[in-house]
């Protein structure tokens, strides 16, 4: 790490301080609406994705040199939704 930069932690929003994406990396400035590509997810990935906590799963993108393309869309709280049945 370059002196004076800081470091962060990067994880999901169910892990715990423990289990990180990344940790101590220098990352330049960061605001809303950049995008961040890992690698790695487990299963905040698609191979391991569930709907934990009624959460949608995220979009993939395939990246091959500069160029990415939408694989598969985000899911929305009505694909969430469609297989329950509610109110007989």
């Amino acid at each position: 790490m370059t002196p004076g930069a800081q470091g962060l932690i990067l994880s999901g929003r169910f892990a715990r301080r423990e289990i990180a994406f990344l940790r101590d990396w220098p990352l330049g400035e960061v605001k809303a609406g950049d995008l961040l590509a890992i690698w790695a997810a487990g299963a905040y990935g698609m191979s391991q994705a569930s709907n934990y906590n009624a959460r949608c799963r995220p979009a993939e993108v395939m990246v091959e040199g500069r160029s990415a393309q939408l694989i598969r869309r985000r899911e929305t709280q009505k694909d969430l939704l469609r297989t329950d049945v509610l109110g007989g």
